[in-house]
């Protein structure tokens, strides 16, 4: 695994101790850690100053395919091929939770900006977690195909996610009072890897199985920019702190 630096594009180090492919990685709010997992089933916490690593989290039995850190950087959550959501203590690296609520391979998991809740998805499911005790909050159904991404806007009244039929659908995640979307995007039904909200939640950002991102209004449900980005499907996106994609 490489670490970049922010503003050049040198390596910063080698991060050497996974026996198979990585699948996932996310650093913590303050920067200083980074968690990663992998198809040799283990979720392991480096510490950035050092480059090495903290803890080697033996849980999944099958590849860890997501992961997430809580806002408050206590917390890492990871889904993974076994059908399962364990919940980490980010600070010593033991299980907090075990999580069983799924039929096929947990795709994507994600953090509301407040850290009350944890949204994971897993074939064509959505579930809410309580971000503290992992209890099931709400589940939504409405998707055709793979879920492959979700995320929060930073109020938490509402969650994105997108698929690979091409469509990108809102649910209201704050009252939790509908099993349906409350809107979709669509365009020409090639799938979604990863969604996006904008801070000012006015924006919702695709990246797509061609290589473009695609971003949408989130008002007037129609796209205000796309352009061509990468050759091949975009998988994972972020903002920075000055609000560049």
């Amino acid at each position: 695994m490489i670490t970049l630096s922010a503003f050049r594009l040198d390596f910063l180090a080698t991060l050497r101790g996974h026996t198979r492919p990585v699948n996932t990685i996310a650093f913590s709010p303050d920067g200083k850690r980074l968690a990663s997992g992998s198809i040799d089933r283990t979720t392991r916490i480096w510490e950035m100053d050092s480059q090495q690593a903290l803890y080697v989290m033996r849980r999944h039995r099958n590849a860890v395919e997501s992961i997430a850190y809580s806002p408050d950087g206590r917390f890492i959550v990871t889904g993974g091929f076994d059908h399962k959501v364990y919940l980490w203590n980010a600070i010593t690296g033991n299980l907090a939770r075990t999580i069983r609520h799924f039929d096929s391979l947990v795709a994507c998991v994600a953090y509301s900006d407040d850290g009350k809740k944890i949204a994971a998805g897993a074939g064509d499911i959505i579930r809410l977690f309580d971000g503290y005790w992992g209890t099931v909050i709400w589940t939504f159904e409405g998707h055709n195909s793979w879920i492959t991404s979700v995320a929060f806007c930073e109020s938490g009244a509402f969650l994105a996610s997108g698929c690979m039929d091409g469509i990108i659908r809102i649910w209201d995640s704050g009252s939790i009072s509908k099993f349906d979307p409350i809107f979709q995007l669509e365009t020409n039904k090639i799938p979604v890897h990863s969604v996006l909200y904008s801070e000012d939640q006015n924006l919702i950002i695709g990246g797509y199985e061609d290589g473009f991102v695609r971003i949408w209004d989130s008002r007037a449900h129609e796209i205000r920019r796309e352009f061509k980005a990468h050759d091949q499907r975009i998988r994972i996106m972020a903002w920075n702190k000055e609000h560049d994609l």
